[in-house]
């Protein structure tokens, strides 16, 4: 398994969740050649229980890209269509920026656990989008 930090984005509530949440963490691994995710997370409401979702994310490309540039993302226990993030800009070492189209939201992944520098992702988003940024994972 890989763990990424959803570390940041521009909603108030969880696009995937449709909660409140923080501490949240997207644990991915590859299933007979399809990639699923849990998205591990806290809500307001329960601050000490840690819930999951458990999702299928399935990488696809765009016409004209030569390269997966989104993922499908998918309920894995009810095999319900949750949305598109598209990958906006990964420096493959430290960060990745996804957006979501139907929403005009980003949410921003960590590779490795925040320490307090700003990342190329973290400076992207602040250039792309002028909603207020959330931090998730602290």
């Amino acid at each position: 398994y890989t763990n990424y930090f959803v570390y940041e984005g521009t909603f108030d509530q969880d696009i995937l969740i449709k909660k409140s949440a923080f501490c949240l963490i997207m644990r991915t691994g590859d299933f007979y050649g399809e990639i699923i995710a849990y998205r591990k997370y806290k809500t307001q409401e329960d601050p000490k229980q840690q819930n999951e979702l458990s999702l299928y994310l399935t990488p696809k490309k765009d016409p004209g890209y030569s390269v997966d540039n989104y993922m499908n993302v998918e309920d894995a226990d009810h095999f319900q269509d949750l949305g598109n993030m598209h990958l906006v800009y990964t420096d493959y070492a430290n960060c990745a920026l996804f957006s979501y189209n139907q929403t005009e939201d980003y949410e921003l992944w960590l590779y490795k656990k925040p320490d307090g520098l700003a990342t190329d992702c973290e400076l992207l988003l602040a250039l792309l989008s002028d909603k207020p940024r959330n931090v998730y994972y602290t």
